[in-house]
């Protein structure tokens, strides 16, 4: 389950600035949002929405 930096739940209907995955995609990419959440997530827990390990995701897949 995704979840907002505060640990509160997200849903489809309450984005908050920078939560909403399209605008993730468009600054990102949807690589590095893929890879973070991959990264991120293990079986039975939540993920935390974090901007700044969706950046390192990124400057990673760059390096690649």
């Amino acid at each position: 389950m995704m979840r907002h930096a505060d640990g509160s739940k997200m849903s489809k209907s309450d984005y908050r600035p920078g939560d909403n995955p399209l605008d993730v995609i468009a600054d990102y990419s949807a690589d590095a949002l893929r890879f973070f959440i991959i990264t991120s997530s293990s079986p039975g827990s939540d993920v935390r929405m974090n901007l700044d390990k969706v950046a390192e995701a990124r400057n990673f897949g760059n390096k690649l």
